[in-house]
């Protein structure tokens, strides 16, 4: 049985009021980390820097600035991770937190689209 507009809309508007809950969870995880811990918001800042820097470099030829930036990256990720596990927050803290982890969706199932751990408590 097909699903009539109003029903679909319905459904999407769930889904979307639960992925922005999600993003608002998010968002103060994000806050509480940088008011805690400062670094952690200069690491951040020096990724999104360390991305410009090298999109310039991309677009003038040089073509090591994509591996230079994964490596920067990483390096970056990692100083934070370390950083973070001294203060006590968990490896995923500053992740999205999705109600499936297989399927890393906020309760969404798009239609025809199940996930394959649909039976599971998450769905």
């Amino acid at each position: 049985m097909a699903l009539s507009n109003s029903q679909y809309e319905s459904i999407m508007r769930v889904y979307n009021r639960t992925q922005l809950q999600k993003k608002h969870e998010l968002d103060a995880r994000v806050d509480e980390v940088y008011e805690k811990i400062p670094a952690v918001r200069e690491m951040n800042d020096a990724i999104a820097a360390a991305a410009v820097k090298s999109a310039k470099e991309l677009l003038a030829g040089d073509a090591d600035a994509v591996k230079r930036l994964r490596g920067t990256i990483a390096d970056l990720k990692e100083q934070c991770q370390v950083l973070m596990s001294a203060y006590g927050y968990p490896a995923d803290y500053l992740e999205m937190q999705y109600n499936c982890p297989d399927c890393k969706r906020s309760e969404e199932r798009r239609v025809g689209k199940e996930c394959r751990s649909r039976w599971s408590p998450y769905h």
